[in-house]
This record gives C-alpha cells, sequence and structure tokens, in this order.
C-alpha cells in the first residue's frame, strides 16, 4: 500500500463494490518489488521526492491473513490532473476519519498522529485462523 503524501493531503481510492473493502476508500496498491516511482509516474504524472518502506502490518480476516507492506512516498510534483476518477486527495486528518478498511485507518492515525513517521507495532487484529 502507497501513503502517498503532498502538501499534507494523502491520495485515497475507491475499492470496487464487490470483494474485500467494497465500496471503500483504500490506499493505492503495487504489486510486491513493483517500483512507486514507477507506478506514481505512469499512473499520476507524479515525481516523488523519497519512498520508504515501513515494517509489515498484518491484518487477519476470519479464513487468511493479509501481509502490508506500507510505503510512504512524498509527492514532490504532480500534474493538475493527478487524481483520476475514483481518487481524492484528503487531509490526513480527514482520510482517518473516512470510510476506510481498519488497516488504512491505523496506518493513517499513525501517520497523522506522529508526521510521517508512522509507528504502529506488528500485530494481527481480527480472528487468527486455526488452520491454512
Amino acid at each position: 500500500m502507497l501513503l502517498l503524501l503532498r502538501e499534507g493531503e494523502v491520495l485515497l481510492e475507491k475499492r470496487p463494490p464487490v470483494g474485500i473493502w467494497g465500496g471503500l476508500w483504500c490506499l493505492p496498491e503495487i504489486s510486491p518489488g513493483a517500483d512507486p516511482r514507477d507506478y506514481c509516474r505512469r499512473r499520476m504524472g507524479a515525481r516523488l521526492a523519497s519512498a520508504r518502506r515501513l515494517p509489515l502490518l498484518r491484518h487477519g480476516f476470519t479464513h487468511f491473513i493479509l501481509n502490508i507492506t506500507p510505503v510512504v512516498c512524498q509527492v514532490a510534483s504532480a500534474s493538475p490532473c493527478a487524481s483520476e476518477p475514483g481518487q481524492v486527495w484528503l487531509p490526513l486528518e480527514e482520510a482517518a476519519q473516512a470510510a476506510v478498511p481498519a488497516p488504512v485507518r491505523k496506518l493513517l492515525n499513525s501517520l497523522w498522529e506522529t508526521g510521517d513517521r508512522p509507528r504502529f507495532p506488528i500485530s494481527v487484529s481480527g480472528p487468527v485462523p486455526k488452520h491454512r
């Protein structure tokens, strides 16, 4: 998940209506090993000043555990239309109060409370599966 920051705001994307976290606002996601700088340049015409990986965040669902590798990205410059339909830039405090999934809220709250250095324990919330 990318925590794209620009002038005190973070980018959120609307999830599809069906599926995990259907209809909620979420952080942009890229595949493991993908380059956040390349993603931002291609998708939003944005140039990053920095991209820093944070420790793994684990979130438990009923039947599986989601491993999230958050990446804090400071946007240095972006085109005037840097967001697409279904995307919105919100102030951090406002984003943390939006309709977002629990692990996204945890990341946003930590980011808002500590500046740009989120601190959170690597933990599992929710039920832990007994069998894989």
